[in-house]
């Protein structure tokens, strides 16, 4: 289960990269894209622990 959920948030994590890296394409500026890149890898962090509560 735990193993499942941190594969999940590491694809996750790897679709934010290269959601950033398309955004920063389209000519956001770092900050911006840090900030985006920080919320979704929070929002992962955050869904993972809530599955992990509700399976426990």
């Amino acid at each position: 289960m735990i193993a499942s959920l941190l594969l999940f948030s590491i694809f996750v994590i790897g679709v934010a990269a290269i959601i950033v890296t398309v955004l920063r394409k389209l000519g956001l500026d770092q900050k911006e894209t840090f900030t985006l890149f920080l919320l979704a890898t929070a929002a992962v962090v955050a869904s993972a622990f809530i599955l992990f509560l509700t399976s426990a």
